[in-house]
């Protein structure tokens, strides 16, 4: 009898290795046919590929992220919004890839496509969430300017070159926000700062000259021009204050409208990114965020915490989470020792294969230990694997889980 389950573990493993080989191999030769169709330009079989990488790993973010930028290169505007949007819709995150980067992306997407409505609530969602992005800031300074909200214009602008004071078009934009209010000395001097950290940033350098000249500095704007190689200033203006700049080619919209619907739906994000189920019937039954929010918490718990969020593989986001972690008392130690956490809701009992996947994912990651979570059961097998090989996993059934909740 023990040949028999000796033979047949032998079978499984054989079976498993095969299979986990034809998938990597068809991942590599999809990407090497998405770099050469997009090395040629051919962007509509790039793009065919990158789907290919999506569908076979659809939690992994950098191949929705490729996916997106290809649609971009192909001018296909749209659709790359779409994909950006069905990431945050399905939680598709990574270290690299966070929630407001994504919406960062949507909305200069929106800018480009005019729809400026449509970039100010993705900005405004992650100024109150994540408040200290400087591109974020900057580009809803410059909304509010389109507005004539100047006020906040500056304050935002102010805020994000305060983060990045090294990027010139920040700069600029605050200058434009100045002559737009009538302040002309503080439009010069942030538009000469955005010139001399950008130098072939154009609009800065024209319009420090139409400031310069109407400050006076007549030998400066004239340097200014003929490096712009513009020598009839019969039709240039002689007055660029108060004449509405950034507003110009912008749609008008109410803006406080949009604040206050937006304000309402920052309160419910709120509520969602904190509440947690209290027992396993409303786990089971809760939506994605719930579900996420009760697996972090129940980490916690556990004494760990987290460093970095796996959804690299097939897995549902709805139904499994899974965490790279070190214990807390570790927390300082530059080599503390990992621990990878799947937490799995479902029904059904888990078995072999679902098992197996998991030491490997330990494995991936080097982790020196595992703790597996579920809301069902584990197969008596499953126990007498950890015992048999002495893997340092703990097992965490529904029965153990709901001490936790």
């Amino acid at each position: 009898m023990l040949e028999i389950y000796i033979g047949i573990g032998i079978i499984f493993s054989i079976i498993i290795t095969i299979f986990i080989e034809r998938f990597l191999n068809r991942e590599k030769r999809w990407k090497l046919q998405l770099e050469y169709f997009a090395q040629r330009g051919d962007y509509i079989m790039a793009i065919d590929m990158a789907k290919r990488l999506t569908n076979l790993r659809a939690n992994k973010p950098d191949y929705h992220i490729l996916l997106a930028e290809l649609y971009e290169k192909a001018k296909m505007r749209p659709a790359a919004i779409n994909v950006y949007e069905n990431m945050i819709k399905k939680k598709i995150f990574s270290p690299k890839w966070k929630e407001h980067n994504i919406r960062e992306k949507i909305a200069l997407l929106n800018i480009e496509e005019g729809k400026v409505v449509d970039a100010f609530k993705e900005l405004y969602i992650i100024a109150h969430t994540h408040p200290n992005s400087p591109l974020t800031l900057a580009l809803l300074g410059r909304i509010y300017g389109s507005q004539l909200k100047y006020d906040k214009c500056k304050s935002y602008l102010k805020k994000a070159i305060s983060l990045a004071p090294k990027v010139g078009e920040f700069h600029y934009l605050l200058g434009l926000a100045y002559l737009d209010t009538g302040e002309l000395a503080q439009g010069i001097q942030e538009l000469d700062t955005a010139y001399k950290l950008d130098p072939s940033h154009i609009k800065a350098q024209y319009f420090l000259a139409l400031a310069s000249r109407q400050k006076g500095l007549i030998e400066k704007a004239k340097m200014l021009f003929q490096k712009l190689k513009i020598t009839d200033l019969s039709g240039i203006p002689t007055n660029i204050t108060k004449i509405g700049i950034m507003a110009q080619n912008v749609p008008k919209f109410d803006i406080a409208t949009v604040e206050q619907q937006l304000n309402s739906e920052i309160e419910e994000l709120k509520t969602k990114e904190t509440a947690k189920a209290k027992d396993i019937e409303e786990l089971m039954s809760s939506g994605a965020d719930v579900f996420h929010n009760t697996a972090i918490n129940i980490v916690t718990k556990l004494g760990y915490i987290i460093k970095n969020q796996i959804r690299n593989r097939l897995i549902d986001p709805d139904t499994e989470v899974d965490f790279i972690a070190v214990p807390k008392k570790f927390k300082d130690k530059p080599n503390a020792p990992l621990c990878y956490i799947q937490f799995n809701r479902t029904h059904s009992e888990i078995g072999a294969i679902p098992f197996a996947d998991f030491i490997a994912k330990m494995k991936d990651v080097k982790a020196q230990s595992g703790i597996f979570i579920t809301t069902s059961s584990f197969a008596k097998q499953d126990y007498e694997r950890v015992a048999k090989e002495r893997l340092n996993i703990v097992l965490i059934d529904g029965n153990k889980l709901t001490r936790y909740l």
